[in-house]
């Protein structure tokens, strides 16, 4: 089952804004040629194999590079993956491998003293050790109450195996033109006039509710670019 959360909504909405940012899509087009020059298809023993070098263990470092740069979590490494890789950006419903990820838990190691030794012990969960992921144990008792009257205490435990950092009185709210307005910033970089630009707009169908006046566009790209100033993560020195 895909989880349809915030969360996801946030990570795609912040790699939606880096595009804004010039330094990053330098960094992120310079690894997609080297994902396109160091692949190659080689014919052994009569068939055609295809070595893709976003499936090695370099690209994976690569990747991590660029994330570190840009002070990305890992939780990132999906979504940017396919950025990279592909050329697009999975919308936040498509995030399989992250969904499960997002899913909320308070499981810790458990102390205690032992009845047969006297001696203190502990109780380490399943899986413990492996790969963490956040996950919930529902009991057939469990009620939406019972997680929505917790949910700051698991949100902070989340963020903790994460590594996020969030100002608790900033709450996300959702950009319901991000994308007619990347588009807009798009058309501006490629040289296109304000009217033109416009018209584009207007006669996309994605966008039919969502149409703009010429004079508009300034200020739409104006504003685009404020948000990403304040919203993609600054580069660690």
């Amino acid at each position: 089952m895909i989880m349809k959360n915030s969360q996801a909504e946030k990570i795609y909405e912040k790699l939606l804004l880096l595009q804004v940012n010039d330094d990053f899509m330098i960094d992120a087009l310079a690894l997609r040629k080297k994902c396109k020059d160091l692949s190659e298809i080689f014919y052994v023993d009569g068939e055609d194999i295809l070595f893709s070098y976003d499936d090695t263990p370099e690209f994976e470092n690569d990747l991590k590079e660029l994330m570190d740069k840009y002070n990305l979590p890992n939780i990132f490494h999906f979504p940017l993956k396919t950025f990279i890789v592909n050329s697009f950006l999975l919308k936040p419903e498509y995030y399989s491998e992250i969904a499960p990820r997002l899913i909320p838990a308070i499981e810790e190691p458990i102390f205690y003293t032992s009845e047969e030794t006297g001696e203190d012990a502990v109780h380490f969960p399943k899986n413990w050790g492996d790969e963490q992921f956040v996950a919930i144990e529902i009991f057939p008792e469990t009620t939406i109450n019972d997680i929505s009257s917790n949910w700051d205490k698991i949100a902070e435990k989340r963020d903790f195996l994460y590594g996020i950092k969030r100002d608790k009185s900033e709450r996300f709210v959702k950009s319901k033109n991000i994308e007619r307005d990347l588009l807009i910033y798009k058309l501006r970089k490629e040289g296109k006039k304000y009217s033109e630009i416009k018209d584009i707009i207007n006669g996309d169908i994605r966008f039919i509710d969502k149409k703009i006046e010429y004079q508009e566009v300034s200020k739409i790209i104006k504003r685009l670019k404020t948000k990403a100033e304040k919203k993609v993560p600054p580069k660690k020195s």
